[in-house]
């Protein structure tokens, strides 16, 4: 299941980073592209070229980072050294990974939040911020 999990979350992050390589942005465009990712716990609409992302997995973050797309807010609790990094103010603290900040998630308004499994109980009410 965790592999499914994964592989589901993979897919997502290769169709925002794909969206996120739109060279034809038109910034005039007040209509938001929007993509429909489907998943094993429903269907999800992302906008294109998502601004304010906030990650709920480590090893995706480490893709995330070697891609060098910028992310506004990860779990700041037990953050790996590799990625220490994100363990500043530069970074939003959205709680940890069993425990998510819904109020400072909802503060920072994202275009995309990445969960893994540990968070999968948690999608309805990631999906309404």
């Amino acid at each position: 299941m965790k592999k499914i999990i994964m592989i589901i979350m993979v897919g997502i992050i290769a169709a925002a980073l794909v969206a996120c390589g739109d060279g034809d942005n038109n910034a005039n465009n007040e209509e938001k592209e929007t993509i429909e990712i489907e998943n094993e716990l429903g269907k999800t609409t992302v906008d294109k070229n998502p601004e304010k992302v906030v990650i709920f997995d480590f090893g995706i973050l480490d893709t995330v980072n070697k891609l060098g797309i910028d992310v506004t807010g990860v779990p700041q609790g037990n953050i790996p050294s590799y990625l220490e990094k994100y363990d500043s103010d530069d970074y939003e603290n959205v709680g940890s990974l069993k425990e998510p900040d819904f109020e400072k998630i909802a503060e920072i308004d994202p275009d995309l939040i990445i969960i893994s499994g540990r968070q999968s109980d948690l999608y309805d009410q990631l999906e309404e911020l």
